[in-house]
């Protein structure tokens, strides 16, 4: 080693990279070993030009975007138009279930829909003569259609007590008609037998109602009203009936057979009354919406009645959208242009809610991620350029990447911090597959025109940075000297202290 060297080194102690020199000592069996490294002294020009930093890290290629595809409802596989490997466009069928059902329900809503919209569009437009004619004859037809549903309510009530419960009675229509079956239960036996006389009057009035010459013209919602009252009273009247027989004793007075009898007229009477109560009450909410409509279409719509059907109009599309939401649960469809990497379903499989079976990676740009040093994450910003070496393709070009994220948090990454680091892809190169590990470069700073020496010329003492300047005479002095970035090709931009072909000492090592 030059004695200005070591000289130099004695009067400014330094804790740099250079070592005067190294002493291993290995016992082995007694034999100590001594190794004396010493340094190599070069001197070289400082030179003026571009620089580069790169920040570098290994890293992976994953797909911009990746799904896992699972359906929402339960079904039955029936066709699988996609298969892996098989490139699928976005909204492209992947996978059909058994739709019967769902799109029956679409069918159903969409006609819904289209009434709602023809009854809005004749109220725009106001009820033709013709329809107007139709609305009144439907009117006198439903008039019609309740009168002959109360005269058959009669004839049913009439046939019920007075044919079917009398045969229960003694004297069944006076003031004192009595039950001829034993109930061992005195309040129900007096309570049927006075409800009978009350039946007795309720049907005379029925009855006189509906012979009335006036029945035939007048409005027969008011008859229809106090028929059904009467049919109210005539069904309790015969439950209250069919309860005791259901206790009656059988005996030498009430074989098991005419019981069976007595009961199965008694509930054909109930149900020929209830029946018709509800044909009663039909008829009657028929006849009310015909005059509603032919009232509607007489006045014509006022801004209330548009707003409202207008509202039906939404409300039936609405349903609509939620038929169709429900009608697309039962396929699978590609989110976006890409591959399809994965298909585990067969047709006929059964598969759950959230069960994953297939996946489609992006063909939108890979991207590479990699994470970073926590000395070098601060160089990093968004928008770097960069590029991504691949470990299959060593000797091919580096491909060209732009920095798109930097994470604001550190991992754990082998048991220390380092930050993720992730760059798009700025081409689609056939060549590149998700899952491929390689490096990621970024290029964190670039100067134009900068001093610069080699990295292993800049001795550092601290925080404190110094080179070895060599003078005219062949002798070297220690120079301060301010640092910038350290380059990819090994140098370090001197910012202060040296100028352009001043001359320094590098130190290599060897032995």
């Amino acid at each position: 080693m030059p004695k200005r060297l070591i000289a130099s080194l004695a009067a400014h102690p330094v804790t740099s990279v250079v070592s005067v020199a190294a002493v291993a000592l290995a016992i082995t069996g007694g034999i100590a070993l001594h190794t004396l490294v010493r340094p190599t002294v070069t001197a070289v020009r400082v030179a003026l030009g571009p620089l580069t930093e790169v920040v570098s890290a290994d890293g992976v290629v994953r797909a911009s975007e990746a799904a896992d595809l699972s359906l929402q409802t339960s079904g039955r596989v029936t066709a699988i138009p996609a298969s892996v490997g098989e490139h699928v466009y976005a909204g492209q069928t992947l996978l059909l279930t058994d739709d019967a059902s769902a799109a029956a329900a679409l069918a159903s809503a969409k006609a819904a829909l289209a009434v709602q919209e023809a009854k809005l569009a004749s109220l725009e437009t106001g009820t033709r003569p013709e329809q107007l004619a139709l609305d009144r004859t439907a009117v006198t037809d439903d008039q019609a259609a309740l009168r002959d549903a109360i005269r058959s309510a009669y004839v049913y009530a009439d046939d019920a007590v007075h044919v079917r419960a009398d045969a229960l009675f003694t004297n069944p229509r006076t003031n004192a008609p009595t039950l001829a079956f034993t109930v061992s239960d005195s309040v129900l036996a007096n309570t049927i037998q006075t409800d009978r006389v009350t039946i007795e009057s309720t049907l005379a009035k029925l009855a006189a109602l509906v012979n009335a010459p006036s029945f035939a013209t007048d409005d027969p919602r008011s008859t229809a009203f106090a028929a059904s009252a009467s049919l109210s009273s005539v069904v309790s009247f015969l439950d209250e009936l069919a309860k005791a027989l259901t206790a009656a004793p059988t005996g030498a007075t009430l074989s098991s057979a005419a019981l069976a009898a007595d009961q199965a007229s008694i509930n054909t009477g109930r149900l020929n009354v209830s029946a018709a109560l509800t044909a009663l009450t039909s008829a009657t909410t028929a006849l009310s919406n015909a005059e509603g409509t032919l009232t509607l279409a007489s006045s014509g719509a006022t801004a209330e009645d548009l707003a409202a059907q207008k509202a039906q109009v939404d409300v039936a599309a609405a349903a609509v959208d939620s038929a169709q939401a429900e009608l697309d649960k039962t396929a699978l469809a590609a989110p976006f242009a890409g591959t399809v990497s994965r298909q585990d379903a067969q047709v006929g499989d059964t598969l759950s809610p959230g069960q994953s079976v297939i996946s489609v990676v992006s063909d939108a740009h890979y991207r590479m991620d990699a994470y970073v040093s926590e000395a070098d994450i601060g160089k990093i910003a968004v928008g770097d350029a960069a590029s991504v070496t691949l470990a299959a393709y060593p000797d091919s070009a580096p491909l060209p990447a732009t920095v798109s994220a930097v994470a604001p948090a550190a991992e754990q990454v082998g048991g220390i911090l380092a930050y993720k680091v992730t760059a798009v892809l700025t081409d689609n190169d056939p060549r590149v597959k998700a899952g491929l590990s390689g490096s990621l470069s970024v290029t964190t700073k670039h100067l134009d025109s900068v001093l610069q020496v080699p990295a292993s010329a800049v001795i550092r003492n601290g925080t404190d940075h110094f080179v070895m300047r060599v003078l005219a005479n062949g002798s070297a002095l220690q120079v301060p000297v301010t640092v910038g970035a350290t380059g990819s090709n090994g140098n370090t931009a001197i910012l202060s202290g040296l100028s352009e072909n001043d001359s320094v000492e590098t130190f290599g090592s060897a032995k």
